[in-house]
């Protein structure tokens, strides 16, 4: 597997890069009082400029753990660009999260 991006793939995502402006908050957490772009904000925003360019991102989860506590739960994600030609960066870009575990539905991803 070649760690370098293919061309048609590095300038789909620099046409999304050049659309992409500052996303409003549309959300806020009461609790510890501060506005965010929520996650449905954001694709909402990005997805159009994602179909514009032809590109997918694809979410795979690594590894998902609840925390000791029962009330956290770690969970690792990698993501694969894909261009409509087939053209895939399949460098993984890793991201871990924390978020707070109350059952199932505690949170949820949306595949772009």
């Amino acid at each position: 597997m070649s760690n370098e991006c293919p061309q048609v793939v590095a300038e789909a995502m620099m046409t999304v890069q050049k659309a992409v402006q500052k996303l409003d908050h549309d959300s806020t957490n009461d609790f510890n009082n501060y506005g965010y772009v929520s996650i449905d904000g954001y694709y909402d925003a990005i997805r159009p400029m994602l179909n514009e360019a032809e590109l997918m991102i694809i979410p795979n989860e690594v590894d998902a753990v609840i925390g000791n506590d029962g009330k956290t739960q770690k969970v690792v994600f990698e993501f694969i660009i894909m261009h409509s030609s087939g053209a895939t960066w399949s460098v993984p870009i890793r991201r871990t999260v924390y978020i707070q575990y109350s059952g199932a539905q505690s949170c949820h991803l949306y595949t772009l």
